[in-house]
């Protein structure tokens, strides 16, 4: 064997010593995830404007992080009518922030009450 395939043959692959995190996988969440979670599910949901307002994210930013959300099993997101994409929080949502409050969609007679609450709050 000469010198240069010797060498070759000593080299490790980048990563391949490295091992895998115990939390790899699993969602990290931050204290702006925390917070738009809390608030999901203390309003029964909220509509995409006001929840990127309070969590000081441009729109686009907020559909990224409701998607981890969503990925992870604590929040479902949809149109519920005319305007923004609303988001609140499953049953496991719930169970996480320790809010015992029902989870599902907000209920469409309520859409308006509840925007103008959380409008207000803001």
């Amino acid at each position: 064997m000469n010198m240069t395939a010797q060498a070759h043959d000593s080299i490790t692959p980048v990563g391949a010593s490295r091992r895998r995190r115990a939390d790899a996988g699993a969602l990290q969440l931050s204290q702006r995830d925390i917070d738009g979670l809390l608030l999901c599910g203390e309003h029964s949901g909220a509509p995409f404007d006001l929840l990127a307002a309070a969590l000081r994210v441009e729109p686009e930013r907020l559909s990224a992080i409701t998607a981890r959300w969503r990925r992870a099993g604590l929040a479902a997101t949809a149109r519920l009518g005319p305007g923004p994409k609303w988001c609140w929080l499953t049953r496991d949502g719930m169970t996480v922030t320790g809010l015992g409050f029902t989870t599902g969609p907000p209920a469409l007679g309520r859409l308006a009450h509840l925007r103008a609450i959380l409008a207000a709050r803001l």
